[in-house]
């Protein structure tokens, strides 16, 4: 009777063995939930570089079409973004014979951020419709 309480207060409880191999599972599982936040975090911040960037080119594709031609072909913005307007005719679209008057135009905005070491240019590109004569 003796040795069953005896053997009761043993089995009753973890061994050391058993808690430092319980801790080590929990911190490399810890470790991997660290790292894929930490990399979808930095991914977050590259998506909202992008779409801020994204968002300048449309900006200025629009203004270069209302102001066109007086707007400036390049230029700085806020401090942040390095832009530069380009204009070419559209390969592939021609014209028709009724209608001589209009040509497809491709306006490219390239926009590159000058406080940010590692990225690169994004450029965004529209064709329109404009009148030969101007």
């Amino acid at each position: 009777m003796h040795s069953d309480k005896l053997n009761r207060t043993r089995n009753s409880g973890f061994t050391l063995l058993e808690s430092m191999l319980s801790l080590a599972i929990l911190g490399m599982v810890l470790a991997g939930v660290f790292t894929a936040a930490s990399q979808s975090m930095a991914q977050l911040s590259l998506a909202q570089r992008n779409l801020s960037d994204s968002e300048m080119a449309r900006a200025l594709i629009e203004e270069y079409l209302v102001t066109f031609p007086a707007m400036a072909s390049s230029g700085t913005y806020q401090e942040t973004w390095q832009w530069q307007m380009k204009e070419e005719p559209a390969n592939g679209l021609s014209l028709t014979t009724e209608n001589e008057t209009i040509k497809f135009v491709k306006i490219t905005a390239a926009v590159e951020r000058l406080n940010f070491a590692q990225t690169r240019p994004f450029s965004l590109s529209v064709i329109t419709a404009r009148r030969a004569n101007n």
